[in-house]
Parts: structure tokens; C-alpha cells; sequence
């Protein structure tokens, strides 16, 4: 491959991108592909001329008339190309720059699963349904308040603090100044298919994930710190307060904060837990060791290990953000939450490569079907839907 060469890949981009390349200069174009760094480049140059576009309807009748030239073109002169190994991760980069393009703008989707039916779907009314503000809320002696059902009211003091759903999805707790000296924890818990945004006592604001548990006692306040447990994931906004340190604690880590943004991904069944920081700054206690972060950093921690890394935090908050980010992801990741956000189970037929998908973003509002379309226009898996069973079929062929 030749040398990277930033001026004159994005030549080569707005070239294809105008449906005024060559058919030599489209090949040499998917040459490069294979090529990791090539693929996160233009995959930033897509993203930016999706932002810069105005008419989007126009501008998608267009990358489409794009990608029908692309596929009469031979980008390969050879057999031996074609079977190898980069051919597949070509065209899952390939994604990056059309289907990227074509199947995914922000908020918004360019077709209906009415129209892509899933094997195994039998109608629209029969598809999965994205996931609801819902949880339940276990307070003082184990008594517990369904959120799904009791939408909005004041539920009361409970240990000195008042609670109330405010009727948009959202569960606020007021201290009411009187002493508490007990040691029972308050838990709000939400199962797969659900998710839910809570304001603490210090006016701290956190947004849960499916399948997730936040416990923490009814002042937040143990010893001289705001403390919270969390297993699952949230994104949190900390409210300041530099004589009372918030403590988010994990079965791996303990993450340390004044005031800042950050998220948390701390799933049971990931055996890792991953903090990924957007604004202020965090420190993080695991294996004996501290971390300390700042934006676009994270830490990765398993069983024996922690790792500090960079990262795009932006793409942490997907979920909160309302969205899936389906770019530089394992399908397997993909698909797990996927699971978690949809309540369904994932069955594998076969094994495989676990891909890397190159796509953009997509709504989490969507039913099930459209996301899971989206994904095989990213790559070479294939899927059917038999009621609340997604079934993944010839993974990377």
C-alpha cells in the first residue's frame, strides 16, 4: 500500500463521494481499505460531509446513485484478491464511505422495515419494539414502586427524603434537611427493554441504561463522600461540590469526582468494567493502582488487568444520547446492546469472525427490524427475527 497520504485520500474521497472518479481511481481508492488508519480518516470525512449537507434527501439520492456505479465497477483484477482475507474487511470499511452515507444520518433513518422485511418478521406488528422509560424503585423495608406504572406524584418521605416522578421519565429525590443515621440503601433497577433518568439529592443527574441498578443510601451522602453502586451502565452529570467527593463504586472500580461528565459500563457479563470521560476529570482506583483522566480518555478494567487508553467519549453516550454508534465496533458488542436496549435473545448458527463494523449512527427509537437491516447493509451477516429471538446467520461470509 502506498504511504498515507491525508491530501490525497481526501481527494480521492470527494471524488467518489461526487460520482466523478474513474473507474481506476475508484479502485485504487478501495486499495487502500485495508488499511485501518485509511478507514478511521475517511470515515471522518463522511461524517463531516454529512454534517455539511443541506438537503438531505437530495444529498441521499445522490450517495445512492454513488454506490449503484461503485457495484458495476471490478474493484479486484484478481481471483486471489477477491478470496482474501482483506476482501471482507474492504468491504466492511467500505461502509464507511457509502453505506455509511446512504443507510445512516443522525436521528434519522432512509427506510422503513416495512419495506426490508426480516426473515422470520411477519408483519410490522409483529416486530420488537425499542426500549421504554421504565424501572422499579425499592425503597425503605423493601417496598417497592413500579415507575412504568406510577408515571408521576410524589411518592413521599422515605429515610428524611422526599421522591417524586415528575412525569417525564425522570425520578427526582429531595433531602428534606432532617437527620438520617440508617444504612439502608434505596435501589432503582431497570430490566432489559428499559431505561431511566434519576436526579439525587446533591441535584446530580444520571441516565440508566437497560439492565442496570443503582443503589445509594436516601441522603447520598456515607461518611464524607456521595457514594452510588452501580452494576450496568450510566452516564452521569455530577453536581459540584468540593467538600463532598462522589463516588461511583464497581465490582472492578472506584471512580473519584468533584463535578464532571462521564460514563460507566459495568455489565456482569461484559467481565469488564469501562469509564469513559467527556468533561472535568476523574480518578480511578483499581487493582491497587489510580488513574487519573481527562476528556476523551478511558479506562478499561477486567479480572487482572486496567488499562488507560483514548477514546471517542461521544460514542460512550450513544445510548443517551438516543442513538446506536455503529462505527469501529464488534458485531458481538453491536448485537449485546442491541439485546440489552431491545429485551431480546441473540442466537449464533455459526461461528465466525467476529467483524468490526464501519457504519455511523442510527435511532434507538426504531423498531428492531431497522436496526438489524442496517447492519447487514454494514457487512456480510444476516439476520432473522422469530419473535423475541434475533438469529445470526453465516457471520462474515
Amino acid at each position: 500500500m502506498k504511504e498515507f497520504n491525508e491530501k490525497h485520500i481526501e481527494t480521492l474521497f470527494q471524488k467518489v463521494y461526487s460520482n466523478s472518479a474513474t473507474e481506476s481511481e475508484i479502485r485504487e481508492y478501495y486499495s487502500m481499505l485495508s488499511d485501518e488508519r485509511t478507514c478511521s480518516f475517511i470515515a471522518e470525512l463522511m461524517q463531516s460531509a454529512l454534517r455539511d449537507s443541506i438537503n438531505i434527501e437530495k444529498d441521499y439520492d445522490r450517495r445512492k446513485a454513488v454506490f449503484e456505479r461503485i457495484k458495476g465497477v471490478d474493484i479486484w483484477s484478481n481471483k486471489r484478491a477477491r478470496n482474501h482475507r482483506i476482501y471482507r474487511f474492504s468491504f466492511a470499511a467500505a461502509s464507511a464511505v457509502v453505506l455509511f452515507g446512504l443507510f445512516f444520518w443522525k436521528g434519522q433513518l432512509r427506510y422503513s422495515p416495512n419495506d426490508r422485511q426480516l426473515p422470520g418478521l411477519q408483519s410490522a406488528n409483529s416486530d420488537v419494539k425499542a426500549g421504554v422509560e421504565a424501572a422499579i424503585l425499592t425503597v425503605d423495608n423493601g417496598f417497592q414502586i413500579d415507575l412504568a406504572e406510577n408515571t408521576s406524584g410524589n411518592f413521599g418521605l422515605h429515610s428524611g427524603t422526599e421522591i417524586k416522578a415528575n412525569g417525564d421519565g425522570e425520578l427526582v429525590y429531595s433531602y428534606s434537611g432532617r437527620g438520617y443515621h440508617g444504612s439502608q440503601h434505596h435501589s432503582i433497577r431497570t430490566k432489559n427493554g428499559q431505561h431511566y433518568k434519576l436526579r439525587l439529592p446533591d441535584g446530580t443527574k444520571l441516565w440508566m441504561n437497560a439492565g442496570s441498578e443503582v443503589r445509594f443510601l436516601p441522603t447520598l451522602v456515607e461518611g464524607n463522600t456521595r457514594k452510588i453502586f452501580l452494576s450496568g451502565e450510566a452516564y452521569f452529570e455530577v453536581a459540584k461540590d468540593s467538600k463532598s467527593p462522589f463516588v461511583v463504586e464497581t465490582n472492578l472500580q472506584s471512580i473519584y469526582v468533584l463535578g464532571t461528565h462521564f460514563n460507566v459500563s459495568a455489565y456482569p457479563d461484559d467481565r469488564k468494567v469501562t469509564t469513559s470521560l467527556l468533561e472535568g476529570k476523574v480518578k480511578i482506583s483499581a487493582h491497587g493502582n489510580q488513574y487519573v483522566l481527562i476528556p476523551g480518555q478511558k479506562v478499561i478494567s477486567t479480572s487482572t488487568e486496567t488499562v488507560l487508553s483514548k477514546t471517542k467519549a461521544e460514542d460512550a453516550v450513544d445510548w443517551q444520547q438516543g442513538e446506536f454508534v455503529l462505527n469501529g465496533i464488534k458485531l458481538s458488542e453491536a448485537l449485546k446492546k442491541i439485546a440489552r436496549w431491545y429485551d431480546v435473545d441473540v442466537v449464533y448458527l455459526e461461528k465466525g469472525d467476529d467483524q468490526i463494523l464501519y457504519g455511523g449512527w442510527i435511532s434507538n427509537k426504531q423498531p428492531l427490524s431497522v436496526i438489524l437491516k442496517a447492519i447487514e447493509d454494514l457487512g456480510s451477516v444476516r439476520f432473522s427475527l422469530e419473535g423475541r429471538q434475533v438469529i445470526v446467520n453465516n457471520p462474515n461470509r
